[in-house]
């Protein structure tokens, strides 16, 4: 399942990965249409606004065997 979602790239086959979770948000401060991200650690966020104001919320959590 990891290999069909993340691929086997350089990176993603270095990286172990704890979990995700996949969400549906309502936040009206986010009057915008498109992506944004950020990685804070181990974890990885991604909002997706299709919609101004519903973002669809991705997270997923790793970690670098080699640290």
């Amino acid at each position: 399942m990891k290999r069909l979602l993340f691929g086997t790239g350089p990176i993603a086959s270095r990286l172990v990965f704890d979990g995700w979770n996949v969400g549906v948000e309502f936040k009206p401060q986010d009057l915008w249409i498109g992506a944004y991200w950020k990685t804070i650690g181990h974890c990885f966020d991604l909002w997706i606004c299709l919609l101004p104001c519903v973002p669809l919320h991705f997270s997923v959590w790793y970690h670098d065997p080699e640290q």
